[in-house]
């Protein structure tokens, strides 16, 4: 069993065995994404790249963003997407690399839970893992986990302070996701004796051993694998390091020992590996052929349009930035103009003061909160007499 800490348990890796890992992302972003093409193992390399550019819309800054998906249950174009946090996952991979893991593949917690689960009836199901100072919750739909929450114990409260938590959480889905669970189940060796909940509950007392040993022999797990560059770009250079290195040290002993033996059937071998040479480079010249056909397929047009939409500025971010505007005493704004290819913003309005001297401040306040807000500002037109003001600003990049 490996237990990684980051802070007060915010980041654990569950358990390891066999190349399994299962690891615990608090900063976990879960959505459904539909797509308006049937969803087939073909596609699947153009489907990892339109999820990596809605997961990169999440965090603009990082290029590399880990991610997961599976497909829904009853739906053949419609995903369910969860992204890990780039700096959460940066201190995982530091914490793996540090203590030479290499996993074979990586979960998330949840899916070890909802495969152990999978026994007990119900489609809106909430599954709770109690440890000894966290309490792990999901909420599942199907076989989508659509929520997460961790209710840590507090020195107040107790066990009835728990469950008010539970309860405060399980209002939140009702009336903020229309989720209606159908029952909650409790995981672990730490469950209360006495469940105190409005909803139907479950309670299976099971180690953390108990657990993985079951859900390693079941298929459900294997959708919630999570992609991860950096360490699958570390572990794939190893291997092949490796695998090279022994390449090498056995070609070495096999053509010295062969020439030893017969140096002139070895020249005789490789003539004929010359003419394999040139068969396979014409068959690889068939394949780019392929391959630039398939390049002109009509998905490859809409996975530019994306591209092209991800780069354009969000317009509501650009009017986000602006609305303290409206909370500016003595400023009055009438006009505002959004140009997200230029990535500017037009603003026009008055400062509607008596006093030359309060217009003077109010204005020179104004242009202080526009370049607080991450705004560069282009031009400026004032004019203290009667007030107006127009302002050319830009996001900054």
């Amino acid at each position: 069993m490996l237990i990684c800490l980051v802070g007060e348990k915010q980041f654990t890796a569950k358990w390891v065995h066999k190349n399994f890992l299962f690891c615990n992302f608090e900063k976990l972003h879960t959505f459904s994404f539909v797509v308006p093409f049937k969803i087939t193992h073909k596609n699947l390399r153009l489907i990892e790249q339109i999820l990596l550019n809605e997961a990169r819309k999440l965090f603009p800054q990082h290029k590399e963003v880990p991610f997961g998906f599976h497909l829904s249950e009853n739906e053949s174009n419609k995903l369910r997407c969860y992204v890990i946090d780039p700096e959460e996952y940066d201190q995982f991979s530091d914490i793996l690399l540090a203590n030479k893991v290499f996993p074979g593949r990586v979960y998330p917690f949840f899916a070890a839970l909802y495969a152990f689960a999978t026994r007990y009836e119900g489609r809106n199901k909430i599954i709770v893992f109690v440890d000894d100072f966290v309490w792990y919750v999901y909420a599942f739909q199907g076989k989508e986990m659509v929520f997460q929450r961790f209710i840590r114990f507090g020195k107040e409260g107790g066990v009835q302070g728990l469950f008010s938590q539970m309860e405060i959480v399980i209002a939140h889905l009702v009336q903020h996701l229309r989720y209606k669970p159908e029952a909650v189940v409790f995981l672990g060796e730490k469950v209360p004796e006495q469940i105190i909940l409005g909803v139907p509950s479950v309670v299976e007392r099971v180690s953390l051993e108990e657990l993985f040993k079951e859900v390693l022999k079941q298929k459900a797990i294997w959708d919630y694998a999570i992609r991860l560059p950096r360490l699958e770009r570390d572990w794939k250079w190893t291997k092949i390091f490796k695998r090279a290195s022994i390449g090498c040290l056995g070609l070495f002993v096999f053509f010295s020992s062969y020439g030893y033996f017969n140096f002139k059937k070895l020249r005789e071998d490789m003539s004929e590996l010359e003419g394999v040479r040139a068969s396979v480079q014409r068959l690889w010249e068939g394949v780019r052929e392929d391959m630039a056909l398939l390049q002109e397929d009509g998905m490859r047009d809409w996975l530019e349009l994306l591209k092209l939409r991800s780069s354009v500025p969000d317009t509501r971010r650009m009017l986000s930035q602006v609305s303290f505007l409206a909370e500016t005493e003595g400023v009055r704004l009438e006009k505002v103009i959004l140009k997200p290819q230029q990535r500017a913003l037009f603003l026009e309005g008055e400062i509607p003061l008596l006093d030359f001297s309060g217009r003077q401040r109010a204005f020179s306040l104004l242009l202080e909160r526009v370049k607080g807000k991450g705004l560069r500002v282009n031009a400026v037109n004032w004019d203290l007499i009667k007030g107006n003001f127009k302002l050319e600003l830009a996001l900054e990049p």
